[in-house]
């Protein structure tokens, strides 16, 4: 599951709070956590990667809310690869080589 902007958020959420099954992998792109008041399904934090990216000149979702889904995500158990960019609110061409790599290696 992928998904960027608020796109991300709506897959992060869905991923380590509404499915009830782990996933073989989340990719979060210039994205944030949703303030949501549902517990957080253990077994999927434990069990699905994320692959977060994101610009530092972003003015649209600001790094900082990156920074802080990613840091919150690790404490609560993620397996988490992230990457900043030096671009804003995009997913430059330099990142796709990585989102093809980490999805190699997770998918059959």
């Amino acid at each position: 599951m992928a998904g960027f902007s608020q796109g991300g958020a709506v897959a992060l959420h869905c991923a380590y709070r509404i499915l009830q099954q782990p996933l073989a992998g989340v990719i979060g792109l210039s994205t944030y956590l949703l303030n949501s008041g549902e517990p957080a399904n253990a077994t999927n934090l434990a069990q699905t990667p994320l692959l977060y990216l994101h610009g530092q000149r972003d003015d649209v979702v600001p790094f900082r809310l990156g920074q802080h889904a990613c840091a919150a995500l690790s404490e609560l158990g993620v397996s988490l690869t992230a990457y900043q960019h030096a671009g804003y609110h995009e997913v430059p061409a330099s990142c796709l080589e990585l989102i093809q790599t980490w999805l190699s290696e997770r998918l059959p």
